[in-house]
């Protein structure tokens, strides 16, 4: 393309770069019109070149899942030495009634259900709360300070302090 733009017109644009872009193409110029379709066309070819490029990879890539999917055996020799054996058992559980809710009580559920074969339990709690707590703490312990810092002579303590409040906020 760039022979295509940089023939186009007189090189005198303002920026030098300009000369080797579709701008270099002006209206009214000798042959424009056959420099646009030619801009059009490789622009489609490019588009199906790309396209062609991400079906071959999407190919490539689900022929490659499937292989790691369909590992049947955990065991075997020809798994990836760098994924966990326990990934090929975990679960996720959800709707947990309320006497199950901890580590210590699940893992003897699952025990009795699958003698030796548990690998360790984890519990995902919702913290969001938790959360909210914190972000008040902080509101309450920065404003403390504040008060008591507010209260003295000591000017650079108070600097730091609006400095401090005004990331904190």
């Amino acid at each position: 393309m760039l022979p295509i733009y940089a023939t186009a017109a007189d090189p005198k644009t303002g920026n030098p770069w300009d000369q080797y872009s579709i701008v270099n193409l002006k209206k009214g110029d000798y042959g424009m019109e056959d420099r646009l379709w030619v801009t059009a066309i490789f622009s489609y070819i490019f588009a199906a070149y790309f396209c062609q490029l991400l079906f071959y990879e999407y190919k490539n890539f689900s022929i490659r899942r499937l292989q790691f999917l369909l590992q049947a055996d955990p065991d075997g020799p020809d798994l990836d030495p760098d994924t966990p054996p326990q990934k090929y058992y975990t679960v996720m559980i959800e709707h947990i009634p309320g006497k199950m809710r901890s580590a210590a009580a699940l893992r003897e559920f699952f025990e009795r259900i699958f003698p030796g074969d548990v690998y360790t339990v984890e519990i995902a709690l919702d913290i969001k709360e938790l959360d909210a707590l914190n972000a008040k703490r902080k509101r309450v312990r920065l404003a403390v300070v504040h008060c008591f810092y507010a209260s003295t002579d000591d000017t650079l303590m108070q600097l730091l302090l609006m400095s401090y409040s005004s990331i904190a906020a």
